[in-house]
């Protein structure tokens, strides 16, 4: 059986962000970068922006957490 992770796991762990200097598309943790992590990140922009580096999760570059990253995220999957 294959065990599930949700949403609520993932969220709050912290970034590293050296392992992420490309970026972290992969915002659930789970291996490979999906629609639920384009889901995930839409979700929690907000708590991203307080908790995490920035520039980790920057996708766009224009150094803040908005709409354009969710855009750009979807678009490189």
């Amino acid at each position: 059986m294959r065990r599930v992770r949700t949403q609520a796991a993932t969220v709050g762990r912290v970034i590293d962000p050296v392992r992420c200097r490309s970026g972290c598309r992969d915002v659930r943790r789970d291996g490979r970068a999906d629609f639920a992590d384009v889901v995930l990140y839409f979700n929690q922009m907000a708590w991203i922006a307080a908790n995490e580096p920035v520039p980790a999760f920057d996708y766009n570059g224009n150094g803040r957490i908005d709409f354009a990253d969710v855009v750009w995220l979807f678009n490189h999957l």
